[in-house]
């Protein structure tokens, strides 16, 4: 089928229309935690506080208005550790956090994953190239305790998404049920395309004093979040450009955020050609 010019140029407007949008929100939303945290003196060696050139993340200049606090850059690597501690729902994969486009079970029709942590690249031998580059902060709370608050900045990161109904019908089974677009790690592994795409992951809780070890991400964003880890707040955003099941090109667009049991945006969408 021939493709007008007209035709092309209004599909990567749309694309590049989604990048955009989603730069913006990341760089305003880093302004506040940073404004919160003040100066941070570092400890250890840090991941770089941005994200990497795709997402042209910048924060501008602050002026700390606070008294100084006890706040501390931690090793990126003490956060990537402890990710894929299980692996249930897409084994051997280990498992990371998802996202429906409705909190409630029985109403959400899209279920997406993006992998921000590597974990399905490390999976496939590094055959994706996904790099992930962050930042951990640490900041001393009066009651003896930590907030955290991490940033996750990746590229070339496996997406797909699966049908909410389809899941519901198949008893939850996600290893099973077949993708609505991308594919799953096993599917790439087989000779699959990936759909590989960029993400932005800010995620803040605490932990139970300076210097402890971090969590799986799986056992923090949960609804209701675990009471050692709250309060949790998150803002995650990927794009993803592929193709749906039948094979027309499409772009997983995933933009979250709030409070895991109460989101402000809840957003999973495939856009361009309709897959469902």
């Amino acid at each position: 089928m021939k493709v007008e010019k007209g035709e092309r140029k209004g599909k990567r407007s749309m694309k590049t229309t989604i990048l955009w949008r989603s730069a913006l929100v990341v760089s305003a939303l880093l302004v506040v935690p940073f404004a919160i945290l003040g100066e941070a003196a570092p400890m250890g060696e840090a991941g770089p506080p941005v994200a990497t050139p795709p997402l042209k993340v910048a924060t501008p200049p602050l002026k700390v208005t606070t008294p100084a606090l006890k706040v501390t850059f931690r090793p990126f690597s003490d956060f990537l550790d402890a990710q894929g501690t299980q692996s249930k729902f897409f084994p051997p994969v280990p498992d990371y956090v998802g996202w429906t486009n409705n909190i409630d079970i029985n109403k959400f029709t899209l279920f997406a994953l993006v992998d921000y942590a590597g974990l399905a690249n490390d999976y496939l031998g590094g055959t994706l190239g996904t790099r992930v580059h962050g930042f951990v902060i640490q900041r001393e709370l009066a009651d003896g305790r930590a907030q955290i608050l991490v940033g996750i900045f990746t590229t070339n990161a496996l997406g797909f998404a699966q049908s909410g109904a389809a899941l519901r019908s198949n008893g939850f089974d996600f290893l099973d049920t077949p993708t609505v677009f991308g594919h799953k790690a096993q599917d790439v592994a087989s000779g699959k395309k990936a759909a590989v795409g960029q993400s932005a992951f800010l995620v803040t809780f605490t932990i139970a004093a300076p210097g402890a070890r971090l969590p799986d991400l799986v056992h923090v964003v949960t609804s209701p979040p675990p009471p050692e880890f709250a309060p949790v707040d998150l803002t995650f955003i990927a794009t993803v450009p592929g193709k749906c099941e039948h094979g027309t090109r499409a772009v997983l667009h995933v933009d979250q955020a709030g409070p895991p049991d109460v989101p402000v945006r809840e957003i999973v969408k495939i856009v361009n050609e309709p897959c469902h």
